[in-house]
C-alpha cells in the first residue's frame, strides 16, 4: 500500500479560501447583474410602449376600446349608477341606446387622441404641465337635433308630448 504524506501549508489553505471567495463574489455579482439586466430591459419596454403615445393609441384602436366604451361600459354604468326619478318619460335602457348617437365613436376617439397627446409628455418629464381642452360646441348642436328626433320617435310610440305641463325638446 502506498500512503503518500501531505505537508500542511498554511499558504495553500488560504489559496483554496481566497478561490471560494472569488467564487461566491461572482456569483452574487451574477445575480445583480442578471436583476439590473432584467430592470433594464423593463424600463425599455416601459418606455418605448405605454410611455409612447403612438403606441397607445394604437392600441386602443386596436383593442376597438372606443366602441366598447360606448357600447358596453355606458350601459354597464347606466345600469349600476344611475338613479333615474319614477316620473321621467324614459327608462336606463333609452339613455344606453342614446350613448352611441350622443357621443359617436369617431369624436370620442378625437378627444382622447388629443389628451393623451397632452398628458403623455407631461408624464414622461418633457413638459410641466398640460391642459386638456375639449370643444363641445359642435357636439351640443348635433346632439339637440338627436335628442329632438329620439322624443319626436318617442312621441310617436307613446302618445306623450310633456312632462309636468312642459313639452319635451
Amino acid at each position: 500500500m502506498n500512503h503518500q504524506t501531505v505537508a500542511y501549508n498554511p499558504s495553500q489553505r488560504k489559496d483554496v479560501l481566497l478561490i471560494v471567495l472569488r467564487r461566491i463574489l461572482a456569483v452574487i455579482l451574477a445575480i445583480v447583474f442578471i436583476v439590473l439586466l432584467l430592470a433594464t430591459l423593463l424600463l425599455a419596454t416601459v418606455n418605448s410602449t405605454v410611455l409612447d403615445a403612438g403606441f397607445i393609441k394604437g392600441e386602443l384602436r386596436k383593442e376597438k376600446m372606443y366602441s366598447f366604451l360606448l357600447n358596453e361600459g355606458v350601459s354597464d354604468v347606466v345600469q349600476s349608477q344611475v338613479e333615474l326619478p319614477a316620473d321621467l318619460p324614459f327608462t336606463k335602457d333609452d339613455l344606453s341606446s342614446l350613448a352611441p348617437k350622443l357621443v359617436p365613436s369617431d369624436w370620442l376617439q378625437a378627444q382622447t387622441e388629443k389628451a393623451i397627446d397632452a398628458l403623455v409628455p407631461y408624464i414622461t418629464g418633457e413638459r410641466d404641465s398640460f391642459t386638456i381642452t375639449i370643444d363641445l360646441h359642435d357636439r351640443v348642436s348635433e346632439d339637440l337635433g338627436v335628442l329632438r328626433e329620439w322624443v319626436r320617435d318617442r312621441n310617436a310610440k307613446t302618445n306623450f308630448a310633456a312632462v309636468d305641463g312642459r313639452e319635451i325638446l
